[in-house]
């Protein structure tokens, strides 16, 4: 009778394929008389690697993408077997206008919402991968993902009336006012020639 002691603590991530170990007996009679013996040592997977993201973690995507088209994938990896291994995604932050939806399958990010992405043109996503560990304790990591819309030039300017009152000796170049746009900027009207002024009209 004889006994199979661990020497040390085993990982199964580190030896995927168990152990194939050779056992040599020997008797103690002259002469000794030998026998081998193979033994495979299988180790059962436990629930002790999370899941850990991988790739890009942050997206730039037109505004005009439409509403429910795929905008980018995460993807994290976990080195356990089976359901130790089967990866869940959700969205627990960032979101909370709702711009985005997730495949808690697959991964991919979803635009979900129409909205006036001048606005509001980046946000900051925090996604989580979690196992889906039958047994113990299911394991998750969360990273945080840039998304941001990149403004098209999908709008003319807006320019409102106005008036300008100037000094009839106002030199070439001089700023007469700015107009306006619909766009919060500023258009700066100067001089381009000299003005002169008879009878109140320009000429």
């Amino acid at each position: 009778m004889w006994n199979l002691k661990i020497a040390r603590s085993l990982d199964r991530e580190d030896m995927p394929d168990g152990y194939n170990l050779s056992i040599r007996a020997v008797d103690g009679g002259q002469p000794g008389r030998a026998t081998f013996y193979n033994l495979i040592v299988d180790v059962i997977d436990t629930n002790d690697n999370k899941p850990h993201f991988l790739g890009e973690f942050s997206h730039i995507v037109s505004e005009f993408i439409a509403p429910y088209t795929p905008l980018f994938k995460v993807s994290a990896l976990d080195r356990d077997l089976g359901k130790n291994a089967l990866v869940k995604y959700k969205v627990i932050g960032g979101n909370e206008e709702e711009v985005v939806s997730i495949n808690e399958a697959n991964g991919w990010v979803f635009r979900a919402a129409s909205l006036f992405m001048k606005l509001k043109p980046s946000y900051v996503l925090t996604i989580q991968a979690t196992d889906q560990a039958s047994f113990g304790t299911q394991l998750s990591e969360t990273v945080t993902f840039s998304l941001s819309f990149q403004d098209e030039n999908d709008n003319y300017p807006i320019l409102k009336k106005e008036q300008f009152i100037f000094d009839e000796e106002s030199e070439v170049g001089s700023i007469l006012g700015k107009l306006n746009k619909f766009n919060w900027s500023a258009i700066e009207i100067c001089l381009s020639k000299k003005l002169k002024i008879q009878h109140d009209k320009i000429i």
